[in-house]
């Protein structure tokens, strides 16, 4: 028997320990999240525009697109835009044809061709005098502009800045009216950043047919979000 009693000693003893262990781990804490938006003016904006043209071949149709865009795509250049900044985003031939309901048959009104350009303009406030001057150039159809700012990651960076200080300013408010001291950080989680989204001016595929005075603009500002979870100890 006691042979028995003396081995069952350390047993006891080592089962014990993880016990006590575990529950001294376990400590206060503290969960918040933190929210900010942050804006900037926008420093830079993206157009399309181009030229549509009608002609009795598809060679006419051509033609008359690949004239108005030489013409633009050197006036561009003119202005200091580069040819980095200059890119064609669309073109297409089509035949027009229409239905002829006396003959119920299908008719041929020749062909149309559309060229377009997606131009990164960089000081904008060359925007309204280069879309007037593209016009004159021979440019008729004009998609849409789209404002944006070259240095996304400092907005972004902003944004998470401000998602920080608003989650130490809520953790701050409880601990002060839970009466107790707020401890250190044991874990920063950020939950997602939104990168800054183009504000879109759309035209709606607006054929401009004649020449027009300094188009006004207003690029406005955009924005970026981002979220945190911070977990803070409670301190003694």
């Amino acid at each position: 028997m006691r042979r028995n009693f003396l081995l069952a000693l350390p047993i006891l003893a080592l089962s014990a320990v993880p016990v006590w262990a575990q529950s001294s781990a376990v400590s206060g804490q503290i969960t918040v999240s933190g929210e900010a938006v942050a804006f900037a003016t926008p420093d830079m904006a993206t157009i399309q525009i181009g030229a549509q043209g009608r002609g009795a071949t598809p060679a006419e149709a051509l033609n008359q697109t690949s004239a108005a865009l030489e013409a633009m795509i050197a006036r561009l250049k003119d202005n200091g835009i580069e040819a980095r900044d200059i890119q064609t985003s669309g073109l297409s031939l089509n035949e027009d044809r229409i239905w002829d309901r006396d003959k119920q048959v299908d008719v041929s009104r020749g062909y149309v061709a559309s060229n377009m350009l997606m131009i990164r303009v960089r000081d904008l406030s060359q925007l309204g005098g280069l879309l007037s001057v593209m016009v004159e150039d021979g440019a008729n159809t004009l998609s849409g502009v789209s404002f944006g700012v070259s240095e996304t990651d400092a907005l972004e960076n902003q944004a998470r800045r401000d998602a920080v200080a608003d989650a130490l300013a809520k953790a701050e408010l409880y601990a002060d009216a839970a009466g107790v001291a707020l401890g250190p950080i044991l874990s920063i989680n950020e939950g997602g950043i939104s990168a800054p989204m183009p504000i879109m001016r759309s035209m709606k595929d607006v054929v401009v047919q004649e020449a027009v005075a300094d188009v006004p603009v207003a690029a406005g500002e955009i924005s970026s979000s981002a979220n945190v979870t911070i977990v803070f100890a409670i301190g003694e």
